[in-house]
């Protein structure tokens, strides 16, 4: 269950995200799995952008998959996800 848009404001803000910090994921996400370490690439009104560091080739890959050069995975996450689903690495 979601909690509506008022509850996520009443959550504290999540100290550990910091821009250039080390976070891992709690839960598996679509592409990450779970223990996967990522950097906080920024902060914005919206929220911080996760950049993953996946392993071996778990590497997400341009528009029709025929691209040999991976692209970095950036997630983004609010207060009330990355208080549930990060943790600091």
């Amino acid at each position: 269950m979601i909690p509506d848009r008022d509850a996520r404001k009443a959550w504290a803000t999540t100290t550990f995200m910091k821009e250039g910090a080390r976070v891992r994921s709690k839960v598996d996400f679509a592409n990450v799995p779970k223990g996967t370490v990522g950097v906080v690439v920024a902060k914005d009104h919206t929220g911080w952008p996760i950049q993953w560091e996946l392993p071996g080739e778990a590497n997400v890959y341009g528009p029709g998959y025929h691209v040999r050069f991976p692209k970095p995975l950036v997630d983004w996450f609010d207060d009330w996800e990355a208080k549930r689903f990060l943790e600091p690495a």
